[in-house]
């Protein structure tokens, strides 16, 4: 009887045991979920975390504050000190030496072709049986040689019939098409009167390298602007910049190199009267082109690398600093 009043109770403890057995984990685990979610509002203060991203004109929806101390950059100030430091930077110019020297090369050689077509004519004239003549460009023989320099022959009819011709046309336009100037009366008249003489052309060459010696800008305009800071000179052909030039007065604008030719035709004594000299001057100015140019691509590059090495400006957060306060307008 005993052992059958046992049986049950012993059923009934062992139920208990086994309900009681299932459900710690359950409870174990909801202790552990509370106690994460306390943990996570005890360490992460209210507003350290926005819900979203807030954009520039966005509302706060609540009290930001920095989690921990960070250095955040003034973009601002960044900016500024940036465009500081490109500013300070000179203007380059490019001053070619050079140039010059090409454009009398083109300047001799033009004189010597049409020099050559006097020659030339003078010498088939008396190939065909003209009479002889002292003082001309070729002699009797026909073999046509130049007299020595700065000495030019007397006109004569034989040059007048040249320059009459259409071979002669096609030379002269030829001679002022490679040069890039145009001609005037007073200038061809010299010219021919000389007969394209060689002495005139290194008269010319002579002027130009004067001329355009300190350098000539092709933007005096620009060049002027600088007056406060001076500027860069990049030679053409030379790795780096030579020197830093803040006396400007020294150079020329192309105009005003062009206005002083006169008095530097004066003052050289060059061509043989006034009527030359006044040639001389006008065929200079033509030929005159500026050696001081703006170089902007090198400028650029200069600020450019002046932005780069410009260091940025940092705000200094502290944790749990105040960054916005709820209802603030994102600027």
């Amino acid at each position: 009887m005993a052992k059958a009043n046992g049986d049950p109770l012993k059923r009934s403890l062992l139920t208990r045991k086994n309900s009681s057995g299932m459900s710690d984990p359950v409870m174990q685990w909801g202790v552990a979920i509370g106690l994460l979610i306390s943990l996570t509002f005890l360490l992460i203060p209210r507003g350290t975390l926005p819900s979203k991203q807030l954009d520039a004109g966005d509302i706060v929806p609540r009290d930001i504050k920095a989690a921990n101390d960070m250095l955040v950059e003034d973009v601002e100030s960044t900016a500024k000190i940036k465009e500081k430091a490109a500013e300070a930077i000179r203007e380059v110019f490019d001053l070619d030496p050079k140039l010059s020297e090409a454009i009398a090369k083109r300047v001799l050689a033009e004189f010597e072709k049409v020099r050559k077509g006097y020659e030339t004519h003078a010498a088939e004239a008396a190939a065909r049986g003209g009479a002889k003549r002292k003082g001309r460009f070729g002699s009797a023989d026909g073999k046509g040689s130049l007299r020595p320099p700065g000495k030019s022959p007397a006109p004569t009819g034989s040059d007048a019939r040249f320059e009459g011709t259409q071979a002669f046309k096609t030379l002269e336009a030829g001679f002022f098409a490679a040069l890039r100037i145009q001609s005037t009366p007073h200038l061809l008249r010299v010219l021919r009167e000389r007969r394209y003489d060689p002495a005139l052309a290194r008269d010319v060459v002579f002027l130009l390298r004067k001329a355009m010696e300190p350098g000539v800008a092709g933007n005096r305009k620009l060049l002027d602007s600088q007056a406060g800071k001076g500027i860069s000179i990049q030679v053409v052909g030379e790795k780096g910049l030579r020197e830093e030039v803040k006396d400007l007065q020294r150079f020329q604008g192309l105009q005003s190199a062009a206005k002083g030719l006169p008095a530097l035709v004066e003052e050289s004594r060059v061509g043989k009267n006034a009527r030359e000299r006044r040639a001389l001057a006008v065929l200079a100015a033509r030929l005159l082109e500026p050696n001081l140019t703006v170089n902007k691509q090198g400028t650029e590059s200069l600020r450019t690398k002046a932005r780069e090495a410009a260091k940025p400006v940092f705000f200094n957060i502290k944790k749990g600093e105040m960054i916005a306060r709820e209802g603030e307008r994102i600027s």
